[in-house]
């Protein structure tokens, strides 16, 4: 579920593991963690009408070269969406992926299941 507002330059991104773990199950949109500090490794899914250059420029090379780090604090009681944000100033440096970075970009407060 995308719900990043396009409008503050944020777009879908994935999560590929949180502290080197691969989360599952496959294909879910959400992972429950314990409060505290997480390393996320996070893939970007800007779709290409955003972008100047074409998906072989930005797919080129090993795929978890693509990939980035965010640290995230997670408040208890606490759900948090990540998003991956289109450097404007950078969009057309496919190189090094210098275009986009993760964020969280917002928190809401709900009870734990």
């Amino acid at each position: 579920f995308d719900a990043a507002p396009r409008q503050q330059q944020l777009h879908s991104a994935k999560i590929i593991s949180i502290d080197g773990v691969t989360p599952g199950p496959t294909g879910a949109t959400s992972y429950r963690v314990a409060a505290g500090s997480h390393v996320l490794t996070v893939a970007n899914r800007i779709e290409s009408r955003y972008l100047p250059f074409n998906d072989r420029a930005r797919n080129s090379g090993v795929a978890s070269a693509h990939y980035k780090k965010l640290t995230i604090d997670v408040a208890p009681d606490t759900t948090t969406l990540i998003a991956a944000r289109l450097n404007e100033d950078k969009r057309n440096e496919s190189q090094n992926d210098a275009y986009w970075d993760p964020v969280a970009w917002k928190q809401v407060a709900e009870a734990c299941r």
